[in-house]
């Protein structure tokens, strides 16, 4: 799931490290998910 949410950072201009991928990668998908979002969200 990890590579999966580096390349939604990606196409957000974002360069996910390993430590941020930890931070926002969960065992479910729908709550990894909504992390992703709200963490490209308070980048923009």
């Amino acid at each position: 799931m990890k590579n999966t949410e580096r390349v939604a950072f990606n196409d957000s201009g974002i360069v996910a490290t390993d430590e941020l991928l930890d931070l926002v990668v969960t065992a479910e998908a729908e709550t990894t998910k909504a992390n992703v979002e709200s963490y490209t969200e308070l980048r923009i």
